[in-house]
């Protein structure tokens, strides 16, 4: 008897239309865990990833194109997945450090390696400005 296929419960659940399904378009540190990338929706797109938004999924990607993260927040569960390719490179849609919703279409053509576009931005990374001491 083989090991149980956990990728078979968690995934659908990770990806699921329920939800609406957010990518975030700047490079991300793919060494982050779950910590690290709750930091940057929660700091940098002021996401409420506890209130309104949970069940939704967001996905970031890094410099090198062959890997996703996904992070999915569910009631009192955290979700993280990592879809990593052994060839070739996801052709992630790169702006200057943006969130944006997409479709379950969209993401169906992101993870079979085509170009997506979006004509409207949902959130544009907040600027950390630190003041001068005086």
């Amino acid at each position: 008897m083989g090991k149980p296929d956990a990728s078979r419960k968690v995934w659908p659940r990770l990806l699921s239309s329920d939800h609406r399904i957010f990518v975030i378009t700047d490079f991300t540190d793919c060494r982050k865990g779950i910590k690290g990338l709750q930091e940057i929706l929660e700091i940098d797109y002021e996401q409420n990833i506890y209130g309104e938004n949970t069940g939704d999924s967001y996905l970031f990607c890094g410099r090198l194109h062959d890997r996703i993260k996904i992070l999915r927040f569910e009631n009192n569960e955290t979700i993280l997945g990592q879809i990593r390719l052994e060839e070739g490179r996801f052709r992630w849609p790169r702006a200057n450090a943006e969130l944006w919703e997409i479709p379950p279409q969209a993401l169906e053509r992101l993870l079979s390696g085509e170009e997506i576009t979006q004509p409207m931005t949902l959130s544009i990374r907040k600027s950390i400005l630190y003041d001068e001491p005086e």
